[in-house]
């Protein structure tokens, strides 16, 4: 008989009895279907570029258990298949011997990025090998590394995975969440995906696809798929653009700014330096001030390899930039980039223009220092509700563009907007990516926002019948 269909298991169950499933019996499945397995005798879990730990399952007939850790490949070096050139003798072998009654091991001293190779036995009585099992890694949180290519900058283009020491690309990326797992092993704080990817290469290996994260895993590895190289089928290999700034505005007065991670072996500091663009003058109505622009609030340095800042007493609804400069030795300078915020949460502003009152018009997004439109694609009551409520208002509805007859000038900045309603600010709704659309300013997105209260029939706008 066929016993279990559709089963769901965390992970974390003693026992497949503690699983979800259809029920004991009750499938719509023939036998062609039945799971078939293999199971691994131990598991590596990369901690760290210095640090593994190796875990095993207790083999009955074992006496002893062999672990044998050898360096296979330098990051520099091309690695081709299982064709991989030896680093050091067998003086650089690490050997391990353990009892039975022991079922892990942490290992120190690895050599970051390097590839190893590690190698367990199962020893039974008389010496005899009683099993072999190897496994390849990279001295990497999550034991894979990464890198982009084909893209127009170095912080953008397809993705691509080393595991087992083959590269492979990465198929069917679907969500924010995982580019910027990807980003962040690449060192950069942040990331988004590019929805137009590349198409499939037919002599690619494919590592991932499908793969679900919850955005705060240090590695792809620590993600959710179906497996490595367990692809059915892959129509686009990813592409991530990854960012090498950002900024979090948790409230009207304190912001925190990460940056990308140097790795220029020059590398000796960060310059961070806040600039106060435009003070308010009321609610995001900016007023220019003589010399503002070019006042330093920030100018510090003696960072180290702390990578972020926390910013304080910023003014509330103020325009900010701030620059991160990487500073190398001999008087060289690194990356250097600059990014604008208003001081409010989530750091992104939203006004209406151009319509018959204040409660209408186009939809304008602030990032960047610059105002831009939002693009109509995919838009909905979701995303009516996070614009509406941005600006004060409980409700909202879509205007025909052609009622403004007016034409925007500025830059696109969203497309394919999608949030779930709950959302704060659109800064934390998915979408294509800032500045990336396949839109006409005759797509800008252009709302009416309401009270879901109001007072009718009055002297006064401040007086009436309550609806």
């Amino acid at each position: 008989p066929i016993w279990l269909d559709n089963l769901y298991c965390n992970g974390n169950e003693d026992t497949i009895v503690y699983c979800r499933h259809t029920g004991w019996g009750i499938h719509n499945c023939d036998h062609d279907e039945d799971l078939v397995l293999g199971c691994g005798v131990f598991d590596v879990d990369v901690i760290n570029g210095t640090t593994i730990k190796v875990a095993w399952e207790l083999f009955p007939k074992a006496i002893s258990y062999h672990i044998t850790l050898r360096p296979i490949s330098k990051p520099e070096e091309t690695i081709i298949g299982s064709q991989l050139p030896t680093v050091g003798t067998s003086s650089s072998y690490r050997n391990i011997s353990l009892n039975n009654a022991t079922n892990f091991v942490v290992i120190n001293g690895l050599v970051p990025l390097w590839s190893y190779n590690l190698r367990f036995k199962g020893i039974t009585a008389s010496n005899n090998t009683g099993y072999i099992e190897e496994y390849n890694f990279v001295a990497k949180q999550g034991g894979v590394d990464i890198h982009l290519v084909n893209g127009e900058t170095p912080s953008e283009g397809t993705v691509e995975l080393l595991y087992n020491n083959t590269w492979g690309t990465y198929c069917n990326l679907t969500s924010h969440r995982e580019a910027e797992v990807l980003c962040k092993m690449l060192g950069y704080p942040s990331g988004f995906h590019d929805k137009y990817s590349v198409p499939m290469s037919s002599s690619s290996t494919v590592w991932l696809s499908d793969v679900s994260c919850r955005g705060t895993e240090t590695s792809i590895a620590y993600c959710e798929h179906g497996g490595w190289g367990q692809i059915d089928e892959c129509n686009a290999e990813a592409v991530v653009a990854c960012k090498s700034i950002i900024v979090e505005v948790f409230n009207y007065t304190t912001a925190k700014v990460s940056w990308k991670i140097s790795s220029n072996p020059d590398f000796q500091d960060y310059q961070l330096i806040l600039r106060l663009e435009q003070r308010n003058d009321g609610f995001l109505n900016y007023e220019t001030q003589s010399g503002v622009g070019t006042v330093i609030i920030v100018n510090k340095t003696n960072f180290s390899n702390s990578a972020f800042y926390v910013l304080n007493d910023l003014e509330p609804y103020s325009q900010y930039s701030v620059e991160i400069q990487e500073l190398l030795s001999v008087n060289v300078t690194g990356f250097r980039e600059t990014f604008g915020f208003v001081a409010i949460p989530g750091g992104t502003a939203v006004r209406l223009v151009n319509g018959k009152s204040a409660q209408e018009g186009i939809v304008e997004v602030f990032y960047n220092n610059t105002w831009g439109t939002v693009c109509v694609d995919h838009f909905d009551e979701e995303e009516i509700k996070v614009i509406c409520r941005m600006l004060g208002y409980e409700i909202g509805y879509v205007i025909s563009n052609s009622l403004l007859q007016v034409e925007s000038t500025l830059p696109i900045w969203l497309d394919n907007l999608d949030c779930s309603g709950n959302e704060y600010t659109i800064f934390d709704c998915e979408h294509t990516g800032w500045g990336i659309n396949n839109c006409d300013h005759d797509d800008d997105v252009v709302l009416g926002c309401e009270a879901a209260i109001r007072l009718v029939n009055g002297k006064t706008a401040q007086e009436g019948i309550v609806e």
